[in-house]
């Protein structure tokens, strides 16, 4: 665990604290001395510049710092989302049973019956490029996980002794659900939740790279995958140009996953199926 979460402290460093540690802005210069930063294209990884530089001359080190923004920020709050949806879902279908859990079961299907990337692209089409519309696909694809596996955990919670007790009592079901059973749920909660982060890490990165995601204008800055889908016309000349990004990706990624099995096995989530 201690490695996954130094992986990621430093990750989220670089992207809290990117003005501090590199002197270029994420969008190059855009004063009269534009001309000269065109100059500066297609430099090879150096002291000054150390991921090189793109096709207008702009660091590369400082695009990528500051793309950390972008892809973690998107990836935090999209999985939030689906963890908060995907849980209320599942908790209320296992707790319920009987026809709620028919139906919102049949829901679940649906869902699943799609390729999530897929589904992704078809979603990003239709409402168009962005970081909402990003967010939103993200979180269309990854709640239909959290719903799985809360539903499971929430029905065998329910059979227990405590929650047997306070429908003895007469408390309402309703506040069974919330007070008893979902707080339950937190270690699988948990664990899924780290999990996904890299899941959607993945998924803006790719929604980005096919041009659905943020612009690379954007002021927040280019995300990881739109620089890696614009380095891709240009690696005979800068090959360098796709290893800041490509690199930062699979640290998060590797980082992400780390922590969710170093958590699972803390929480020992499979004995709350046993």
């Amino acid at each position: 665990m201690k490695t996954s979460i130094s992986i990621l402290i430093i990750i989220f460093g670089f992207a809290i604290f990117a003005p501090l540690l590199t002197p270029y802005p994420v969008s190059g210069d855009t004063s009269p001395k534009m001309g000269e930063q065109l100059s500066n294209r297609h430099l090879a990884p150096s002291i000054k510049h150390p991921f090189g530089t793109d096709e207008l001359g702009r660091d590369i080190f400082a695009r990528t710092l500051y793309g950390a923004r972008i892809s973690l920020g998107v990836g935090l709050a999209a999985r939030i989302l689906a963890v908060i949806i995907g849980g209320l879902i599942g908790s209320i279908a296992g707790f319920y049973g009987g026809k709620t859990d028919f139906i919102l079961s049949r829901l679940i299907e649906i869902f699943l019956a799609f390729p999530s990337l897929i589904l992704a692209i078809g979603i990003g089409t239709a409402l168009g490029s962005g970081l909402l519309t990003v967010i939103i696909a993200i979180v269309a694809v990854s709640w239909v996980d959290v719903a799985v596996l809360i539903r499971a955990v929430s029905a065998e919670i329910s059979k227990r002794d405590f929650v047997m007790a306070a429908r003895a009592i007469g408390e309402p079901e309703s506040m069974i659900l919330f007070k008893h059973v979902i707080p339950h749920c937190y270690a699988p909660l948990i664990v899924t939740f780290s999990f996904g982060i890299a899941s959607a890490v993945m998924i803006e990165a790719s929604l980005s790279f096919l041009g659905l995601g943020s612009s690379g204008n954007s002021v927040l800055g280019p995300s990881w995958g739109w620089m890696i889908y614009t380095a891709e016309a240009y690696l005979g000349v800068a090959p360098w140009a796709v290893f800041g990004p490509g690199l930062f990706l699979a640290m998060t990624v590797f980082g992400w996953n780390m922590l969710g099995d170093s958590l699972r096995d803390k929480f020992d989530v499979k004995a709350e199926l046993r």
